[in-house]
């Protein structure tokens, strides 16, 4: 239907698929799941945090209004391009795609949060969200002078460059 090659839903081909997305529609693409996938197009970051506690009704919904939380707070648009481009980390922001990390790996540091007290079953969303200002806080206390673009610091996650 997207014209990608690639299966989404296939374990050895999620990344692939996720690259092939977000090129074909020129956006992110975030892949919920095991391992979440969050691709640009250009860059693919496999999520480490999360557990089987997140596969239940609502916590996409929660992911989704992370992210957009995110824009609305830390978005800044690179300016100018090339040798003369200042980038959103220059000017004290972030990118769309490093938005998208820190959404997914606060998301699955608070359902690691929940299944340490609570076990892997039962989660509702509403637990999920209980759970969010406290994982923001660890994501902060152990990134006080990090960006997510540097390694496994804020967003997590192996990158394929």
């Amino acid at each position: 239907m997207l014209g990608i090659k690639a299966d989404p839903a296939d374990r050895a081909t999620r990344q692939s698929a996720a690259q092939e997305m977000a090129q074909r529609l020129g956006c992110i693409i975030v892949l919920k799941g095991h391992q979440t996938v969050i691709s640009d197009g250009m860059e693919t970051f496999v999520n480490e945090t999360g557990n089987v506690a997140l596969a239940t009704a609502g916590t996409g919904d929660v992911l989704a209004g992370l992210i957009a939380g995110f824009v609305a707070q830390f978005f800044k648009p690179s300016l100018g391009s090339g040798a003369r481009q200042v980038t959103a980390m220059h000017r004290g922001g972030l990118t769309l795609l490093d938005c998208a990390r820190l959404a997914v790996h606060v998301h699955g540091l608070a359902g690691d949060r929940w299944a340490e007290s609570c076990g892997h079953a039962g989660m509702l969303a509403t637990d999920l969200l209980d759970e969010i200002p406290g994982a923001i806080a660890a994501v902060r206390a152990s990134t006080v002078h990090s960006h997510p673009s540097a390694g496994s610091g804020v967003g997590g996650g192996k990158g394929n460059r």
